[in-house]
């Protein structure tokens, strides 16, 4: 009846009880979400003081590992307590603390080296730990160290010894391989690439010097030795071989070229002969037509000559001739005329 008569009030009525509740809900999970937090954080916090307790005992250190503690965590209750948890398992936990210890045993080392440079003592492959201890005496923040980081620093640091060393020798024996190997290339002249080890060791064993080099290196380096200088006096008579070939290919090029030139001029030389002879043809034959042309024309010439000697003395006769048929009765005619001269006479 409430609801018909007043629809409006109910409903916001109805809305604010839904509202609280879902605040009182929020709250009660973010207050479990707190206290399973705050109970994981003191789980981590007991399974950190499980690590302490394995640090302060000298079973977790620096070089631990996870699998030769797990027998011994696994039975703690603290380790089963952590399990399941939302946050760091205690793998993580284990690995952080393995890491912290890594660091600190590196922090340790540089201060101990730094005291060493001090007072100009270093380790050695033959240090002894009693001698490093000695070392120690006196330096300020050393008692503050662990037996078992102490221990890892004087083994790293005799470590890192050995490697010098190794490395000093390794140089030192390349310097004595280059010298002998030197050495035996300067009387390469007695040798050949098919030389033994023991062959080459003879031949050598004579010259002076050879034998302190020799002393300096065991069998294996020798036989190194050895082994270069046989591939150095192969390579040596290959080169020297092509180049006695490439001397003889080029001897052999210079004749044929020589040969092809001593052809090439002969060749020449009688085609500049052929060409002298087709030209003196040429003249030859130019000056044959040419004499024939001359000829031709002073015959064509006199002929021309005579024809009008013959033309001249036709038409004078033909005139001659007009002239008497025009004129036959005239004095100065018959007067000059051959009969009557031949009269007179």
């Amino acid at each position: 009846d409430l609801f018909k008569e007043y629809p409006y009030p109910c409903f916001r009525l109805y809305r604010d009880r839904i509202r609280q509740h879902d605040d009182n809900i929020r709250n009660q999970q973010k207050e479990e979400k707190l206290r399973d937090d705050f109970q994981q954080m003191v789980q981590r916090e007991n399974f950190i003081k499980l690590l302490d307790e394995l640090e302060e005992s000298g079973k977790l250190h620096a070089e631990s590992l996870w699998r030769t503690l797990y027998p011994e965590i696994a039975e703690d209750e603290r380790y089963k307590a952590l399990l399941g948890s939302t946050g760091s398992s205690a793998l993580d936990l284990f690995m952080l603390r393995v890491e912290e210890l890594k660091q600190r045993v590196l922090e340790e080392k540089n201060q101990i080296q730094s005291a060493f440079e001090t007072k100009g003592f270093k380790v050695t492959t033959s240090t002894t730990a009693e001698e490093f201890l000695e070392a120690l005496n006196g330096c300020d923040g050393i008692d503050e160290i662990s037996a078992i980081n102490m221990k890892f620093i004087f083994e790293d640091l005799h470590r890192e010894a050995e490697v010098e060393e190794q490395h000093a020798k390794r140089v030192e024996v390349r310097q004595h391989r280059e010298k002998l190997f030197n050495f035996i290339l300067e009387n390469k002249d007695k040798l050949t690439s098919a030389m033994t080890p023991d062959e080459l060791e003879s031949v050598l064993l004579p010259i002076e010097g050879f034998k302190s080099f020799r002393d300096a290196l065991d069998e294996k380096n020798f036989h190194r030795v050895h082994k270069k200088v046989l591939s150095t006096l192969k390579r040596n008579e290959e080169k020297q071989k092509e180049e006695e070939e490439e001397h003889e290919t080029d001897k052999h090029k210079r004749r044929k070229s020589r040969k092809h030139r001593h052809s090439d001029s002969s060749g020449d030389n009688s085609d500049v002969d052929e060409e002298r002879e087709k030209k003196k043809k040429k003249k030859k034959t130019h000056k044959k037509k040419h004499h024939k042309r001359s000829r031709s024309r002073r015959h064509s010439s006199s002929h021309k000559h005579h024809r009008d000697r013959y033309d001249r003395h036709s038409k004078k006769s033909k005139r001659s001739s007009r002239s008497r048929s025009r004129s036959p009765h005239s004095p100065v005619s018959s007067a000059y005329s051959p009969s009557a001269s031949s009269g007179e006479e």
